[in-house]
C-alpha cells in the first residue's frame, strides 16, 4: 500500500512540476515595467523674427517612466551604464498613404541577421484578427524592402536600475561602430561602462543623435550583469504570446519557439 501511495505521490509531483514549469510565472523578471530612454528630437515653438517657429529641442535624453501618457522625464544630455544585452526589432515605416497594415516584430538577437533562423512579425489587421508571420531576416528584407525600419534595444544597468535604450537611424551606426571595439575573444561591451552622450548634428537639417564611449570599468559588477542577462533570456516563449493567427507555418502555435521577449 505504501509503494502504491508513493507512486501516486510521485506522479502527482511530476504533474505539479510540469504545470509549474509551463505556467510562465517563473519566467517573468522581477520588473513589470522597464523605463525606456530615447533620444529627444521633439520640437519647441519659439519666436524667430516675430514668427512662431518650430525649433528642434536641445540635445537631451528623455526617459519614459510608466505606461501612462506623460509619464516621462528629461534626464539631460549624458548618462552612464553597463550594456547587459543588445536586441533588435523592426517596425513598419511611416507611409502617408498606407499600402499594407502596420506591423512590428518581437525583439530578437543579432544572430538572426545572418544565421537563417526565423523570427515573428505581427500584422495589425483593422477590424479582424491580427496575424503572425514567421520569416528569416533575409525573407523579411526581400518581402518588406523599403517598408520597414530597424531599431535596437539596449538593456542597460544604470545606477543599479535596469532601463532600456531605444535607438534607430544614425544612432544605430554609432552603436555598431562602438560594438566593433569589443570584438576580441576575451572582451565584451558588457565588461565595460558605457557613456551615452546626446549630440546635435546640423546636416542635412538639425537633429539630435548619439555618441558612445567607454567609461569607468571599475564600476562594473560582473555578477549583477550576469544575473540581469539570465533574467532577459526566457526559458521558453511561444509565438502565441504575440497574439494573433499564424499565417505561414505548418507547425502548431505550441511548437513554434521564439528566443526573445515579445515586443508588444
Amino acid at each position: 500500500m505504501t509503494k502504491e501511495k508513493d507512486k501516486a505521490l510521485s506522479v502527482q509531483d511530476e504533474l505539479r512540476n510540469k504545470i509549474q514549469e509551463n505556467s510562465g510565472e517563473g519566467e517573468m523578471p522581477d520588473f513589470a515595467f522597464i523605463p525606456v530612454i530615447n533620444i529627444d528630437n521633439s520640437s519647441e515653438e519659439k519666436k524667430v523674427d516675430g514668427e512662431d517657429v518650430d525649433v528642434r529641442c536641445k540635445a537631451r535624453f528623455v526617459m519614459q517612466t510608466g505606461m501612462e501618457e506623460g509619464q516621462e522625464e528629461i534626464i539631460g544630455d549624458k548618462f552612464q551604464g553597463v550594456v547587459a544585452k543588445v536586441k533588435y526589432f523592426v517596425t513598419k515605416r511611416y507611409e502617408p498613404k498606407p499600402t499594407i497594415p502596420f506591423f512590428f516584430s518581437e525583439e530578437f538577437e543579432s544572430s538572426i541577421f545572418n544565421n537563417g533562423a526565423t523570427f515573428n512579425i505581427k500584422h495589425k489587421i483593422e477590424g479582424g484578427e491580427d496575424e503572425i508571420e514567421e520569416l528569416s531576416y533575409q525573407e523579411f528584407k526581400e518581402k518588406f524592402a523599403g517598408l520597414y525600419k530597424l531599431n535596437a534595444i539596449l538593456y542597460i544597468l544604470r545606477d543599479e536600475q535596469l532601463v532600456k535604450v531605444r535607438l534607430k537611424g544614425s544612432a544605430l551606426s554609432e552603436l555598431w561602430n562602438y560594438l566593433k571595439k569589443f570584438n576580441a575573444k576575451d572582451d565584451s561591451v558588457s565588461f565595460h561602462e558605457t557613456v551615452f552622450t546626446c549630440i546635435r548634428k546640423k546636416e542635412p537639417q538639425p537633429y539630435n543623435t548619439l555618441a558612445l564611449s567607454a567609461g569607468d570599468d571599475k564600476k562594473v559588477d560582473l555578477a549583477e550583469v550576469a544575473k540581469t542577462q539570465d533574467q532577459l533570456i526566457p526559458k521558453s516563449n511561444l509565438v502565441k504570446a504575440l497574439g494573433g493567427r499564424v499565417i505561414n507555418s505548418d507547425e502548431s502555435d505550441d511548437d513554434i519557439k521564439v528566443e526573445s521577449i515579445p515586443f508588444n
